[in-house]
């Protein structure tokens, strides 16, 4: 799979620059997180999310889950953390 983003009208245009900054494709969807749910299935995006902060990944319910987004914040603030202790 090649990477992609998904971003909802409505949201926030830093997506649209970071998925540019890094050569990513982006998909624009209507409001809805059905739309989101659906690009996870058909392979097309590893994560989604929305403006709620619900959020989802590849192999997971693709309906937004606002636990799985904290969850996945924290892992990565301390992916980051021990990076940074093993500098």
């Amino acid at each position: 799979m090649e990477k992609c983003v998904a971003n909802q009208s409505p949201t926030t245009n830093l997506i649209n620059a970071l998925a540019e900054k890094h050569g990513v494709e982006l998909h624009e969807t209507p409001v809805g997180f059905k739309y989101i749910g659906e690009l996870i299935m058909q392979d097309k995006i590893a994560i989604g999310g929305e403006e709620s902060a619900g959020l989802s990944i590849r192999h997971h319910v693709p309906e937004k889950d606002g636990v799985l987004a904290g969850l996945l914040c924290c892992e990565a603030v301390a992916c980051r953390a021990s990076l940074w202790a093993s500098n």
